[in-house]
């Protein structure tokens, strides 16, 4: 849910703005309302140095992941502005000998190509009147030319041949360049065997920079530590420029918000300090910074819905209300036992080693494995093989029965292969769709009173009348009346609703509509409007309903592309004995791991995809949210 929050007005003496605003950043849960474009002298610096600190600190993480080297720590902590000038230098040398390495790198890869000689020779054939000229000639080039001029080739190619030409001071030289795609090259005024000693020396020279700067990682504690004052003081300082003035700068203003459950901390602070305050509930042009409160489950999928952004202050927190839709549909989607218990084991791993903060992603992930392991066994699958047979699921299978109680599995009729898992991807489509109504209707309540909720109340009840309807009168053959899933016959439940009841519903939903819909609208701009919205909303509905047939179809590719991997393994092996059997055993093997590592690989891919493109879209669509909340960021020390 979102958390309440209070506005704090708070008028101070100019001379005690840094001691309170200090005092403020200490208590950690005022959120200043700071002003755009904020700059100063002091800013600027601080954040130069930040940029500076960051960057190191960022550097010599990388050399402790890459080269397993061990912290040690040694305080420097006043003396940072030294550090960071030392490291700049070192690394100033490093870049300007790994740009002339490059360029030496470049130069001998060219020069490679004709050879190892020494560059004297042309200098001394060049004080004789001997002169030499190098091309590159294309192959199909070459061999027009070749007899009319006076090369001498010095290496092949398939496209290209190296040669040089020969002539006397006096004599003109043949002119070459005249012949389409012909290239005179300027090589390099070094030999080979001297570029390839340069570049040795340059490689040990930062090889030597390097250690120097793994020298540094013993600064890397108080490098962290000052880059965390200097956030906390760059936030104060913003803070400070943000304050209004008045009283020809002697008092100064400053606006916040705090959540509601802090009020009695900020009036005992406030109420011993020579200040004004008042503390105020939100207006409704107000923008409150969003602060999010949840039980532990929902907690999780609060970063997934900040992918899409925040709710506004006056609308409703959506993550109770996705979270375990989004959790059902990963666990559908990638759909097999094996799959879930690797992935919930990965999770596991991960929740064990990686740092605290990071902790919150594993154990989404451990939770999703769940999901998978659960969604898995009702779909009777195991790798792709069958986990229980039945009489209606006949074939290879790990357990010869039970399989009937797998309410997911697919199974065989005489019309053919039924598969539950469409139904019920249509039925959990159809929840969330109305649930996403639902929420949309309170929250209008909320904002515009019962006249704002007669739009998605309007959308309810033809959805519920266009359902009741079509089961009545078998709308098109698609027997809505027949419809079950989770082995309930949905579409009896239907035809109970008297038929006029249904009827009601669904033409009552029109006028509903037009009465309350684009009501900031007139004249001919409204039924326009109206007529638009309408035809979206209606064919929107059916077409978001639709769309949940993809955690069907990717369950159901998962599951056919696993057997056909241990179908093929199957095959090599089939009928094999012997030395052969072993090498065939050898090759099962190899189709299996490649083949099950691709799918999970593939699936978990549309795990991550599909399940948020149906929250996004699907659900968070009909939500018909404005969005465009702020986090809340109190003035605190890191």
């Amino acid at each position: 849910m979102i958390v309440k929050m209070l506005k704090l007005h708070l008028l101070l003496y100019y001379k005690d703005k840094t001691r309170i605003l200090e005092n403020l950043r200490d208590l950690g849960i005022v959120h200043v309302e700071e002003k755009a474009e904020i700059s100063s002298k002091n800013i600027e610096q601080t954040q130069s140095l930040l940029k500076k600190i960051e960057q190191i600190i960022l550097s010599l993480h990388k050399k402790i992941k890459e080269k397993k080297i061990k912290r040690v720590n040694e305080d420097i902590y006043n003396n940072i502005e030294k550090i960071v000038e030392e490291w700049e230098t070192v690394e100033r040398e490093k870049q300007i000998l790994e740009t002339k390495k490059t360029n030496l790198i470049r130069e001998m890869e060219l020069l490679s190509k004709w050879g190892d000689f020494d560059p004297e020779l042309i200098y001394k054939l060049s004080n004789e009147g001997i002169y030499i000229k190098f091309y590159e000639i294309p192959t199909r080039i070459w061999n027009k030319i070749s007899q009319e001029i006076n090369f001498i080739p010095i290496s092949y190619d398939k496209k290209i041949v190296r040669a040089v030409i020969f002539f006397k001071e006096g004599s003109s030289s043949p002119n070459i360049e005249s012949i389409e795609s012909v290239e005179e090259i300027k090589l390099p005024e070094l030999s080979l065997s001297k570029l390839k000693d340069d570049i040795k020396d340059i490689s040990l020279k930062i090889d030597e920079l390097e250690k120097k700067e793994e020298n540094f990682l013993k600064y890397l504690f108080s490098l962290e530590r000052k880059k965390d004052e200097l956030l906390s003081n760059l936030r104060l300082e913003i803070a400070m420029q943000s304050l209004s003035e008045y009283a020809e700068g002697k008092i100064l203003y400053l606006l916040g918000w705090i959540p509601e459950y802090s009020k009695e901390k900020i009036k005992s602070f406030l109420e011993k300090e020579k200040v004004w305050f008042e503390l105020s509930q939100p207006l409704p042009e107000d923008n409150p910074p969003i602060v999010l409160k949840n039980d532990f489950f929902s907690k999780l999928f609060e970063p997934i819905m900040q992918l899409y952004g925040l709710p506004n202050y006056n609308e409703i927190d959506p993550t109770p209300f996705f979270a375990p839709f989004m959790m059902m549909f990963v666990g559908l989607c990638i759909g097999d036992l094996a799959y879930g218990l690797i992935l919930f084991l990965l999770s596991l791993f991960l929740y064990i080693k990686v740092p605290k903060k990071f902790k919150g992603f594993a154990l989404l992930g451990i939770f999703l494995g769940i999901s998978t392991m659960i969604a898995g066994t009702l779909l009777n699958s195991f790798f792709g093989i069958t986990i229980a047979a039945g009489d209606k699921i006949p074939g290879p299978a790990i357990f010869s029965s039970g399989g009937e109680k797998l309410i997911l599995s697919s199974i065989k009729t005489e019309k053919g292969t039924f598969y539950p898992m469409m139904p019920f991807a249509l039925l959990i489509g159809f929840i969330q769709i109305m649930l996403a109504f639902i929420i949309r209707t309170v929250n209008k309540i909320k904002s515009s009173g019962i006249k704002g909720a007669a739009v998605p109340l309007s959308f309810i009840f033809f959805t519920l009348g266009a359902l009741v309807c079509g089961a009545h009168i078998n709308f098109l053959n698609l027997g809505i009346g027949r419809f079950s899933a989770l082995g309930i016959n949905f579409g009896s439940l239907l035809l109970k609703v008297p038929f006029i009841v249904g009827k009601i519903m669904f033409f009552g939903s029109f006028p509903l509509n037009i009465l309350f819909s684009n009501a900031d609208k007139k004249g001919g701009d409204r039924i326009i409007m109206i007529i638009v919205d309408l035809y979206n909303s209606i064919t929107g509905i059916f077409g978001n309903i639709l769309s949940y047939l993809r955690i069907f179809a990717l369950g159901l590719t998962g599951g056919l592309l696993g057997g056909a991997f241990n179908f093929l393994a199957g095959m090599i092996v089939n009928g094999k004995t012997g030395i052969g059997l072993v090498f065939a055993g050898l090759g099962a093997f190899l189709i299996l791991i490649i083949g099950h590592s691709l799918n999970f690989l593939l699936a978990m891919i549309g795990a991550g995809v599909h399940p948020l493109r149906l929250t996004f879209v699907e659900f968070f669509q009909n939500l018909d949210f404005s969005w465009g909340g702020r986090l809340y960021k109190p003035l605190t020390k890191n």
